[in-house]
């Protein structure tokens, strides 16, 4: 049985100075360990309305507010979004926006649902099952002349990614993006504290679904 240690924004402050190999490896297990803790122990509580098709979502907001604000701190981003996917909704799925931030009403309200065939980097990773980065998204060739690529740049968007969340049967429950107001490619390093955090969301978003039983 593993005793609760630091919290894992410590240890992700800790990793992202740190350069010695040796150390980064033993850091990226704490933090892995420091994750699974934190979803363990987290207790979502409030009342949802009960006009609300899945009060759990509801419930959970501040939860999901929590994650984009932790993705921002952690990418130095100016913009960030989580989404759930709902597996049932089009042909290949449909990606509920969950929580954001830095959008625009006309951005969020676009992207408030988004499909397998969106131009955006959600709708690719939805279709390829894989992370998505648009370093430079005015010269973007997959989102050319999209309508897509049109709201990225009206909101002040100019680089983006997107990861999967993966839930714990290996399929994609939801994805994580942030966004910069410049173009932008994140490091590795950069990916190696992110995917910790992805590992949260996904154990959220589970957990919100074993809940409601959606399907």
């Amino acid at each position: 049985m593993r005793h609760p240690g630091r919290p894992w924004r410590l240890i992700a402050q800790e990793l992202s100075a740190e350069t010695n190999p040796e150390r980064l490896t033993e850091l990226s297990r704490e933090l892995a360990g420091a994750i699974d803790d934190q979803q363990l122990g987290n207790k979502w509580q409030g009342e949802a309305a009960t006009s609300d098709p899945h009060p759990t979502i509801a419930r959970q907001q501040s939860e999901y507010e929590k994650i984009v604000d932790d993705a921002v701190a952690l990418m130095r981003s100016d913009y960030a979004s989580v989404q759930m996917l709902f597996p049932e909704r089009g042909s290949g799925g449909e990606l509920l926006l969950l929580a954001f931030r830095g959008f625009n009403p006309e951005a969020a309200k676009f992207w408030k649902w988004v499909r397998a065939d969106s131009k955006s980097t959600c709708g690719i990773a939805l279709r390829d099952e894989q992370r998505v980065v648009a370093p430079d998204i005015a010269a973007c060739d997959f989102m050319a002349d999209s309508d897509d690529q049109q709201v990225y740049l009206q909101t002040g968007i100019l680089a983006c990614q997107t990861t999967p969340l993966i839930g714990q049967a290996g399929n994609v429950v939801g994805m994580i993006s942030t966004h910069w107001r410049n173009p932008f490619t994140p490091s590795e390093k950069d990916f190696r504290l992110f995917d910790a955090l992805a590992r949260q969301a996904a154990g959220l978003i589970e957990a919100c679904r074993r809940e409601e039983e959606l399907p």
